[in-house]
């Protein structure tokens, strides 16, 4: 009879392993982030993008910098939510270098030179869903 009663328990919660689980995920904000590379001796520097402005006085000039822009990422969630991708965002790196200035054949001082910007990755756009009723 014990035997009869956990097979009847399992037959009865197979349906429930069944359903499709619910992640139970959602989104948290992560700000955009620029992150700067190490300083080199030269002139100043401002740089713009759409995004990101940079502005540097002094002699100094970054090797490289990196911007990440906003973006969210995957939680843990108390409700029955799931997480979908639903487009990228580049990560953009600028690299620089001091450039040297001329008068003829005289150095008369230098600057920081930007090169293109390239995407080195991407962040996920995400958005949480509702998981389906069963």
């Amino acid at each position: 009879m014990r035997f009869h009663l956990s097979t009847l328990a399992l037959a009865a919660a197979l349906p429930l392993a069944a359903q499709t689980p619910c992640p139970m995920q959602t989104t948290l904000h992560v700000p955009d982030s620029v992150v700067y590379g190490p300083q080199q001796d030269c002139g100043g520097v401002s740089y713009q993008l759409p995004d990101l402005q940079i502005q540097l006085d002094g002699g100094t000039c970054p090797t490289f910098v990196v911007y990440v822009p906003p973006h969210d990422v995957a939680v843990a969630a108390t409700t029955l939510t799931f997480v979908e991708v639903i487009g990228h965002q580049p990560i953009t790196m600028i690299q620089f270098e001091c450039q040297t200035k001329w008068l003829l054949i005289l150095p008369i001082g230098s600057e920081c030179a930007a090169s293109k910007p390239r995407t080195i990755g991407t962040v996920p756009q995400l958005l949480a869903r509702p998981c389906a009723a069963s």
